[in-house]
């Protein structure tokens, strides 16, 4: 009879974040960091984070992101929160036990 065991691996990574001069950022009040920020439209921060516009809706979802609406429907996001926004992953690996 062999035994099957499983592992989970979880790895978080942060990443720092230097901005530098953003044409599309505007500054704003960010109620959640409670002062004037820097905001970018969820595309920009996409790039910042280099990812994509699913995994920035995720972190928003999870309030990972502070967020605010703007005049026009759309969300902006604090640049602030970007820079300590973290991923994290989790891989399963099976295998057997050989004891």
């Amino acid at each position: 009879m062999t035994n099957r065991t499983r592992t989970t691996i979880t790895v978080h990574t942060r990443q720092r974040i230097f901005i530098r001069p953003l044409h599309e950022a505007i500054v704003e009040l960010c109620k959640t960091c409670g002062s004037e920020v820097l905001m970018v439209r969820p595309d920009k921060a996409a790039d910042i984070l280099a990812t994509d516009i699913p995994r920035i809706r995720e972190l928003v979802s999870t309030e990972q992101l502070h967020v605010l609406p703007s005049h026009n429907g759309e969300i902006l996001i604090c640049c602030n929160s970007l820079s300590a926004a973290s991923t994290s992953y989790e891989i399963q690996i099976e295998g057997d036990d050989k004891k």
